[in-house]
């Protein structure tokens, strides 16, 4: 007699999650093709499209709620576009998703992670003309291009306005806390742990290494702890960097909801001498990591 095991708690509800994904992107397919072209005239002043780079847990979902405030900007929530090149979209459906998107998190309310990124007084969701469209996936981005190269090819070839790419980074060691403790769920993160987050972690740096050595993207470098420290004065130079101008209310409004102090993740758990002395080397190859350190 054949014994089965039955599936854990766990893999039933990957197989959800994996459904749910796949009905998803069934419906934006049709809905792209059947509702993209009716909404052209939104993105004929559309001047570039913003892409984000980086690792999870850096601080993005703050920043790409932030710049969807802004009345000539839409950014959506883990839309995930460099995934969605391989469905052959055309840049008019890429926008439309994006965009619906964009306002169906508004419409929910940005909340993620715990955290509320809903900005008051201002624009999530909607706009006044339409110069700016992104996708807040940073890590997912990065991860896609590091399995598949060529896409920043195919980037190129379906997005015709300029490519403008946010590269939103924290402290290696607190990214990595966060990632392990997260991929731990409720129990105690160990050093084997630790490890192979670092493996993760480090493994997307080095694509973001050689997406800069190629020298095809406009990226703009910027730290989770310096944009804590002036909200106001950090946002503004990415709107510069976007081309798009910031009004004092928005960038008063936009600061009034980031919190005073990062998040010192590595804190919260015991960390080995020995994988702080691996992170410190692994840091020392990437120059737009330096200075970072466990201390500061």
């Amino acid at each position: 007699m054949i014994h089965y095991k039955r599936p854990t708690a766990r893999l039933k509800k990957q197989s959800r999650r994996k459904i749910y994904h796949g009905l998803a992107e069934v419906r934006d397919y049709f809905s792209a093709h059947a509702f993209s072209a009716s909404r052209r005239k939104y993105f004929q002043h559309v001047e570039a499209y913003c892409m984000f780079l980086g690792s999870g847990r850096s601080g993005h979902s703050m920043l790409g709620a932030l710049l969807d405030a802004h009345p000539n900007v839409l950014i959506a929530n883990e839309f995930n576009l460099m995934k969605r090149l391989k469905f052959g979209y055309h840049q008019t459906q890429l926008f439309y998703l994006l965009m619906r998107y964009s306002q169906k998190l508004a419409k929910r309310g940005r909340i993620a992670s715990g955290y509320d990124y809903r900005v008051p007084n201002q624009w999530q969701g909607k706009f006044t003309q339409l110069k700016i469209i992104g996708d807040k996936k940073g890590g997912g981005s990065v991860e896609s291009i590091r399995k598949n190269p060529a896409l920043l090819d195919k980037l190129h070839h379906v997005i015709k306005v300029k490519i403008k790419c946010l590269h939103f980074m924290r402290n290696p060691y607190d990214n990595i806390t966060t990632m392990a403790r997260r991929k731990k769920a409720m129990g105690t993160v160990n050093s084997t742990d630790l490890a192979r987050a670092i493996s993760s972690y480090f493994r997307r740096m080095e694509t973001i290494q050689q997406i800069k050595n190629r020298r095809r993207l406009d990226i703009l470098d910027m730290r989770h702890e310096d944009f804590i420290q002036d909200p106001q004065a950090q946002l503004e130079k990415v709107c510069e960097f976007l081309q798009i101008e910031a009004s004092h209310d928005y960038l008063q409004d936009c600061a009034s909801i980031v919190y005073t102090q990062p998040h010192r993740s590595r804190h919260k758990i015991d960390w080995p001498p020995s994988l702080i002395e691996r992170v410190r080397k692994h840091i020392a190859s990437y120059p737009f990591l330096a200075d970072y350190t466990f201390d500061n």
